[in-house]
């Protein structure tokens, strides 16, 4: 994608390929030439050839349903004047990048999973527990969940919950990220593993035993 000096480009034959909700347009100017307008403008805020960009339009040009351009520089690099990327969207949800540093990128939109489809819920969402330390730090299996009920029906969820925080925090205080420490407590046996976001899954004894590494892995 290469840019192209604003203040040169003639808009009087553009023709409007798409607009966004805040009036900004999208605009063909020319054979593979591109404009980006604002309300707020008379001149275009972005001007940019690009062939690939025009084989884009060809393939999804009328389903984009927003777009925006930026201006990126790198936090880690020399870069004074950093480079511009155009970014689109269209309404199955996948995303576009083109920049003038000569990439391209498609990004596919993530499926968020039910709350019924997961593996394991936080407190939050199986006992409505507020969200503050330890319950947002949680994750607890179904099958684990199932073993807990009638305990949290005698002491509380919130009681019953942070008594197994504590448990783990004492018998594994410096635990590896990913390994799987197993626990005796005062409820019941249970397995726990701590996610490289900080967030820890307790489990069933059994789940923690399907997860620790096979001989045939080790070797």
């Amino acid at each position: 994608m290469k840019k192209l000096q604003n203040h040169t480009i003639d808009l009087k034959c553009s023709r409007v390929l798409c607009k966004d909700g805040c009036g900004s347009k999208l605009l063909r100017i020319g054979l593979d030439r591109y404009a980006v307008t604002a309300p707020y403008r008379d001149i275009p805020v972005f001007a940019f050839e690009s062939l690939t960009f025009s084989r884009l339009m060809s393939y999804c040009g009328s389903r984009i349903v927003d777009f925006d351009v930026m201006r990126i520089s790198s936090l880690l690099c020399d870069e004074p004047h950093g480079h511009y990327a155009l970014m689109f969207v269209t309404r199955d949800g996948d995303a576009f990048r083109l920049d003038t540093s000569g990439s391209t990128e498609q990004f596919t939109a993530l499926e968020s999973e039910e709350a019924t489809d997961r593996p394991a819920l936080t407190p939050m969402q199986h006992w409505k527990l507020p969200e503050i330390f330890p319950f947002n730090h949680m994750l607890i299996s179904k099958p684990l969940i199932a073993q807990l009920e009638p305990h949290a029906k005698s002491v509380g969820s919130d009681q019953l919950l942070k008594q197994l925080w504590r448990e783990l925090q004492q018998a594994y205080p410096n635990r590896q990220i990913g390994g799987i420490q197993d626990m005796v407590g005062e409820f019941l046996a249970y397995s726990a593993t701590e996610l490289p976001c900080g967030r820890i899954v307790f489990m069933t004894s059994v789940e923690g035993l399907l997860l620790l590494p096979q001989e045939s892995d080790l070797n």
